[in-house]
């Protein structure tokens, strides 16, 4: 089965689908459906000189958690840093452990899971009002401010990453009804985990982080958050014909990393779901494309 995606110049190219009941049924359904705008993602983060960006995402980031005592009816947590000027650009590591901690009572509070920075009250608010763990509540609004904010500055380990370009495209489509978005996951499809080379995959859509992130954040993997699929997925595809994902998964610093934590490596633990290949991959400029185009129509032809 073939996936044209048509591009915002005239141009297109195909996608191989892999040939599975799963693959077919995601296909044929998605190809109905309204497309958001593509957003070009960077694995890694932004670049060293993003620092008037940083500061933008922060400060909104900064007034989301200032909000919690009013939605919550609970204290901003003392290891949260709540000034702006608390945050040194040149300090990648620091930064990145204040957006961990933060992402983490956030995610652990929506799953109401206890954190060992106190979530209790949190926790009890949603569970009075679930609205606020869901779109447009505080605590969806935190999450999303911590992803633009993560987006800014080189995570802690941009500098190791070398198997392939930053940039990669996350399609997304687009629902009147927000519960539409996302869909139950059946793990009699887990087979299809792999941690081999692909272009294209089933959008990451985890409200906690996947194994890639977790390395790239020098966060712990151990972490209940840290997770492969959630229960629920969204229909969201990304295309990333320059990373290469098998090489990332069996080098000596992921494995290593993994090891450290006594982390199981296994493709149902770590691995994601490919969709298909680009046809005649090698042919196109995809810097080129990934920095500059942008999809404006799918089909199956």
């Amino acid at each position: 089965m073939i996936f044209k995606i048509h591009l915002d110049d005239d141009s297109n190219f195909d996608v191989d689908l892999i040939d599975n009941e799963f693959v077919a049924w995601w296909a044929n359904n998605v190809v109905d459906f309204e497309l958001a705008e593509t957003e070009h993602a960077q694995l890694t983060g932004g670049g060293p000189d993003h620092e008037e960006m940083f500061r933008e995402k922060l400060k909104n980031l900064l007034e989301g958690i200032g909000m919690i005592p009013e939605v919550l009816g609970c204290n901003i947590p003392s290891e949260f840093k709540i000034n702006i000027d608390d945050y040194d650009y040149t300090d990648r590591f620091d930064i990145q452990h204040q957006m961990n901690i933060i992402h983490r009572w956030v995610v652990s509070t929506s799953h109401q899971v206890p954190y060992h920075i106190d979530n209790s009250e949190a926790i009890a608010a949603v569970q009075v009002d679930p609205s606020i763990s869901q779109y447009p509540g505080l605590i969806w609004k935190l999450n999303k401010l911590v992803h633009e904010t993560e987006s800014t500055y080189p995570r802690p380990r941009h500098d190791e990453w070398i198997w392939g370009n930053y940039i990669y495209w996350d399609q997304d489509f687009v629902f009147e009804d927000r519960s539409k978005l996302r869909f139950h996951w059946d793990e009699k499809y887990n087979n299809l985990f792999t941690t081999k080379r692909h272009d294209m995959w089933l959008a990451k859509r985890i409200l906690g982080k996947d194994y890639r992130e977790a390395w790239i954040d020098n966060d712990d993997p151990t972490a209940y958050d840290v997770t492969n699929i959630d229960s629920v997925v969204g229909w969201a595809f990304e295309i990333d014909p320059l990373t290469d994902t098998q090489g990332f998964y069996n080098s000596n610093s992921f494995q290593s990393w993994l090891s450290s934590y006594e982390k199981d490596g296994s493709d149902a633990t770590i691995g994601r779901i490919p969709l298909g290949n680009i046809v005649n991959r090698d042919s196109y400029d995809w810097q080129r494309i990934l920095k500059t185009r942008k999809i404006v129509r799918i089909e199956l032809v």
